[in-house]
């Protein structure tokens, strides 16, 4: 899973399974704190995940215009999406 935008790309020569994970599972994120060079405090925080599967998802804020795709390609085996499902933001 994605969570400030990108693409996913699994290729696979077996089977892949999304998983069976929760659409409410949550990753909580952790804040960063930096000191400038001018001596001023920077808070940094990215979003929080939810959901499961394999997942890009746009980044905060990138609104309508972001596009982040999850292609998987299997050789010799089968796509399971599971009850996690995969998805991208088109």
């Amino acid at each position: 899973m994605t969570s400030d935008g990108g693409n996913i790309l699994v290729v696979s020569l077996g089977d892949v399974y999304a998983g069976t994970g929760s659409t409410v599972a949550y990753a909580p994120s952790e804040t960063a704190y930096k000191w400038n060079n001018d001596g001023t405090l920077t808070l940094s925080y990215v979003p929080s995940a939810f959901g499961s599967g394999i997942r890009a998802l746009e980044p905060y804020g990138a609104g309508d215009t972001a596009d982040w795709d999850a292609a998987v390609y299997v050789f010799d085996g089968i796509i399971d999406a599971g009850e996690a499902g995969i998805g991208g933001t088109m």
